[in-house]
């Protein structure tokens, strides 16, 4: 059902609308997530407090990566924040990865990044042999241990 703005209130509407009009925004709030009521010019506004409260709900269970690694706090001292360049393939298609993560999960790469090495002295390394979608995998399993 569509209402137009000027389209009159109803006499039932008429109660609810002098008891908005009268009270503070806090007690509008309230009256609109109380119930399924309607605005002042009558439209329903069960979808924006079905929005309003997913948004909630989403906002509470929130949590920062370092809260949800509570448990583990060495994971952002291992990750740190130097990036390496992997080009890999023919293509050369590029990886920005963080260079503590890969030398925590790889001995090839901490002896390739932290021996002294050309690609630890440049930030970068070429596979041009490998496959990017398999590196692509190989990072997924570095980053979140999954395939």
């Amino acid at each position: 059902m569509s209402v137009n703005s000027t389209t009159p209130i109803k006499a039932d509407q008429q109660s609810t609308y002098k008891h908005s009009s009268l009270s503070s925004s806090s007690e509008k709030n309230d009256d609109v997530k109380g119930s399924s009521s309607t605005t002042e010019d009558g439209v329903v506004l069960e979808k924006a407090k079905t929005d309003r409260d997913l948004a909630e709900r989403k906002r509470t269970e929130a949590v920062s990566l370092r809260k949800s690694r509570g448990d583990d706090p060495e994971f952002l001292e291992i990750m740190g924040s130097e990036i390496v360049d992997i080009y890999v393939g023919p293509q050369k298609k590029l990886f920005r990865v963080h260079r503590g993560i890969l030398c925590d999960k790889v001995p090839y790469l901490r002896k390739m990044f932290s021996s002294g090495f050309v690609e630890g002295l440049e930030g970068e390394a070429f596979f041009p042999e490998d496959d990017p979608k398999c590196f692509d995998s190989f990072m997924g399993w570095i980053y979140f241990g999954t395939l």
